[in-house]
C-alpha cells in the first residue's frame, strides 16, 4: 500500500473516520484501506462505527509484506490497523504539504517534506468486523433529522442500570420518523417526514440516545438529504446507519420494549397558558442564578402574568414577572430548573402553550401551532 495525498485531506477523512475509536486497548485503532484509488479510514467501539473516504494518488511500485489483506497490484491496493489517537495528531501537526503514505511490515510510515513518522501496525485480522450498510430506508433533511433529535434525545435516561430508557425509539411508519424518549420523570416526542424507499414499511427501533445524538450532529454540516439505513439482523439486534456522500456512521440497536409513555402526549389538558419561549428562557435562566441544585423554579400563574421565582441558600432569592395568556384561578408550578430548560430549548416556535390537569400531574409543553413536537415535565412536589 502507497499513496500521496495532500495533508488537508488526510486529516479530514481521518478525523472523521476515527470518531468511534474507543479508549480499550483492543479498539484504539483506526483501519485504514486502500482500494481502488480511495482510502477509506474507519473505526469501531462495540456499539457505533464510523467511515470515511477520499480519493488519493496510488503507486504501484512498493511491496506490502505485513500480513495486511492485499491482492493484485502490492502499492494501489491493502489495508493497516494503527493507533486512532497517534494518526489523528500526526496527521494535524503536519505542514501543509503533499503526504506519502507507505506501509511497510510492521510500520505505516507518513513523509511529509523532511519529517518522517512511522505508526506501528497491528494484524488486520485480530479487528472486529465492522458493521456493512445495507440498502437505503430512505432519505431525510438532515437539518430537520438533527433538531429533532436534538429535542427528543435530552430526555433519554443516563442511568445505564435501565438501558431502554437510555434509548430513543425510532418509528417509522410510512413517510413519518416519531422520535420518542423518556427518563420516567420527563418524556420528548418529535414527528418529521422523510421518503422513505417503501412507503408501506413500518417498524420500530431503539437507538441508544447518547450515540443517536452523536451522529446527528456529525451530519449537521450537511447541506441537504441524510441516507438512512436500517438493518434489523444484524450484529444480533440490529444496526441504524447514516449516509452523507463519503461518510458514514452506524448505530447498534438495543434489545427490549419501550414503557407506553406515548399515552401522556394524549391525555386531556384542561388548564392552560401561552408565553413566549424566549422571554422565558431568559427569565429561567437568570432567575436560576439564585437557586442551587436541589431548588426548584417555581412559576406562579396568574390572570395574564407568570412569574418565576426560586430560593437559594443564605436567603438567596429572586422572583421576575412577565406577560403571559392565562385564564383561572393562580397556580403553582414547581420543576426542576435544568429539565425546564430541556423543553424550552427545544420549542420549534416563538410561543409555547403549558397545559396540565392539574400542578401535580405532568405538564405538556407545545409550540402554538405545531402539533409534530411536544415536551412532558413532572412538576416537583414542594412544601406549601
Amino acid at each position: 500500500m502507497r499513496f500521496r495525498v495532500e495533508r488537508e485531506r488526510l486529516a479530514e477523512v481521518v478525523s472523521w473516520g476515527t470518531r468511534c475509536a474507543s479508549a480499550t486497548p483492543d479498539l484504539d485503532r483506526a483501519l485504514l484501506r486502500l482500494s481502488a484509488g480511495e482510502l477509506a479510514v474507519a473505526s469501531f467501539d462495540g456499539e457505533s462505527s464510523a467511515r470515511a473516504t477520499t480519493p488519493v494518488e496510488v503507486s504501484d511500485d512498493a511491496e506490502v509484506s505485513d500480513g495486511a489483506e492485499v491482492s493484485g497490484e502490492a502499492g494501489s491496493q491493502g489495508s493497516a490497523l494503527v493507533p486512532a489517537e497517534l494518526l489523528v495528531e500526526i496527521t494535524k501537526a503536519l505542514p501543509e504539504q503533499v503526504i506519502d503514505v507507505e506501509l511497510t511490515p510492521g510500520v505505516l510510515w507518513l513523509r511529509c517534506g523532511a519529517g518522517r513518522f512511522g505508526l506501528p501496525t497491528t494484524p488486520v485480522e485480530d479487528y472486529p468486523r465492522l458493521p456493512v450498510l445495507p440498502a437505503p430506508a430512505g432519505t431525510v433533511d438532515a437539518a430537520v433529522f438533527g433538531a429533532a433529535v436534538a429535542q427528543v434525545a435530552v430526555a433519554a435516561s443516563r442511568e445505564e442500570a435501565l438501558p431502554i430508557l437510555t434509548s430513543v425509539r425510532v418509528a417509522i411508519d410510512g413517510e413519518r420518523i416519531t422520535l420518542l424518549a423518556s427518563d420516567r420523570y420527563r418524556a420528548a416526542r418529535r414527528e418529521v417526514t422523510w421518503q422513505p424507499v417503501d412507503p408501506k414499511r413500518s417498524t420500530e427501533v431503539l437507538v441508544p440516545g447518547r450515540a443517536l445524538l452523536a451522529a446527528a450532529e456529525a451530519f449537521a454540516d450537511v447541506p441537504g438529504a441524510l441516507t438512512v439505513t436500517v438493518d434489523e439482523d444484524a450484529f444480533d439486534g440490529g444496526t441504524i446507519g447514516f449516509a452523507a456522500g463519503p461518510r458514514q456512521l452506524t448505530v447498534r440497536l438495543l434489545l427490549g420494549t419501550f414503557p407506553q409513555v406515548g399515552r401522556l402526549f394524549e391525555v386531556a389538558h384542561p388548564v392552560a397558558a401561552t408565553v413566549s419561549v424566549a422571554e422565558l428562557t431568559e427569565v429561567v435562566e437568570r432567575v436560576g442564578l439564585f437557586g442551587d441544585r436541589t431548588s426548584p423554579v417555581l412559576l406562579r400563574l396568574g390572570p395574564g402574568t407568570l412569574t418565576v421565582e426560586t430560593r437559594g441558600a443564605h436567603g438567596a432569592q429572586a422572583g421576575e414577572e412577565i406577560e403571559a395568556e392565562f385564564v383561572g384561578e393562580p397556580t403553582t408550578l414547581a420543576f426542576n430548573e435544568s429539565y425546564l430548560l430541556d423543553g424550552l430549548r427545544g420549542i420549534g416556535g416563538p410561543n409555547v402553550r403549558l397545559s396540565f390537569l392539574d400542578p401535580l400531574k405532568p405538564v405538556a409543553f407545545r409550540a402554538v401551532d405545531a402539533a409534530d413536537s411536544a415536551y412532558v415535565l413532572q412538576p416537583v412536589r414542594v412544601d406549601g
